[in-house]
């Protein structure tokens, strides 16, 4: 097996089967490259054709809303990061193993409900609610920003007026969704990036579902439970969705297709399987070797 690392070459010497996985976009580049997939996109950079197959479409992923913030009046396991810089909670996490610095942070709690609106079966949820200990208020170095690819114009307009302000997050994630996108190629050359085109929204019905997500995050964020802290809802009106009515339908569907991020959890571009459309056979044996 021959591969580049760090822009050096290597050559691994394999004795049994070699399995080649480079990940929902990876492995779909990597498959065109290798004369797998859509004839037409193939002969556009002369590739030969060895098999002619839907590879990069039947692209899925998880759409989120990562921007509802909840202030409250007094720390309760929040994290702000200018605190998190104090030597005491360095040498705590360092030392003992104990202190803020050992919270995940990200994910705190977690619920999986369903919306009225949802088009699942009964006994299935088309909606997680992922609850973060942090915020943007509590942003200084802009990590969290660049995470969800938010711009720091946006996070300064909406949240300047309470930078350093103890605060929490809870993020609806869209389940299920029905919208498809897309890989395809760029050119021949394997050190540049596929075209990604996820068609987040394409399905209406994504949109209604999410927005239903949204509601149902903010409804648990200001619930009896959170009101010891004093939790509020922060009511700066996202930018570019300030002329409509806030907290109307019409005003969550901006704040999704304006701020709303990928959690990069894609699949599905490279089928596998039963089917004469499977890159790999139940065995994982590639295309390759039995087309």
């Amino acid at each position: 097996v021959e591969f580049m690392k760090n822009k050096q070459r290597f050559m691994i010497k394999a004795r049994k089967e070699v399995i080649l996985s480079a990940g929902t976009i990876g492995s779909a580049q990597i498959l065109m490259l290798s004369g797998v997939g859509p004839k037409e996109d193939l002969e556009k950079f002369s590739i030969p054709v060895y098999s002619n197959l839907k590879v990069g479409y039947n692209l899925q992923d998880h759409a989120s809303l990562s921007a509802l913030t909840f202030l409250i009046n007094q720390p309760a396991g929040t994290v702000v990061e200018q605190e998190m810089r104090r030597p005491r909670y360095v040498l705590d996490y360092t030392f003992f193993n104990r202190g803020p610095l050992t919270l995940p942070a990200g994910a705190e709690g977690i619920a999986f409900v369903k919306t009225n609106t949802s088009f699942l079966p009964p006994d299935v949820p088309d909606i997680e609610l992922v609850m973060g200990i942090g915020a943007f208020t509590g942003d200084a170095s802009g990590f969290l920003r660049n995470v969800f690819g938010i711009p720091k114009s946006f996070t300064d307009r909406v949240f300047g007026s309470v930078y350093g302000r103890h605060a929490f997050t809870i993020a609806p994630v869209l389940m299920k969704p029905k919208s498809r996108g897309r890989i395809s190629l760029k050119s021949k050359n394997p050190f540049h990036w596929p075209h990604l085109r996820p068609n987040f929204y394409s399905n209406k019905d994504d949109l209604v579902v999410l927005r239903e997500g949204v509601k149902l995050a903010v409804q648990v964020g200001e619930s009896k439970a959170f009101r010891r802290f004093g939790a509020k809802f922060h009511d700066v009106p996202f930018v570019g969705c300030e002329d409509l009515r806030f907290r109307s339908d019409e005003y969550w569907d901006c704040c999704i297709r304006r701020i709303a991020s990928s959690l990069q959890h894609q699949v599905g571009t490279c089928k596998m399987g039963i089917g004469s459309d499977a890159v790999v056979d139940p065995q994982l044996k590639g295309c390759l070797l039995y087309t």
